[in-house]
């Protein structure tokens, strides 16, 4: 764990925007071996850049953004839509 005694360390939580390549890889069918494969490649790269753009930005902590989370678009609202209906529907 980092720790400070100067400043807040900054990170964030949640996913951030992904490469368009990169949804439209998880966007197909992976029926081939090689097909997965490249999927893996371009998605541990795709970590490496924003990670990279993270610290570039001057976050201390950075993180995945959680990539590894297949979708289609360029971020996930789906899950802040569910939090949303279920606080309404118990609050």
């Amino acid at each position: 764990m980092r720790r400070s005694t100067d400043r807040i360390l900054t990170t964030h939580a949640g996913n951030l925007p992904r490469p368009a390549d990169l949804r439209e890889m998880w966007s197909k069918k992976t029926s081939a071996a090689e097909d997965e494969a490249a999927l893996q490649a371009r998605l541990r790269s795709a970590v490496g850049e924003i990670v990279l753009a993270q610290k570039k930005t001057g976050v201390d902590i950075p993180n995945d953004g959680e990539f590894g989370r297949p979708m289609r678009a360029a971020s996930d609202r789906g899950a802040w839509g569910n939090y949303y209906i279920v606080s309404l529907k118990y609050n």
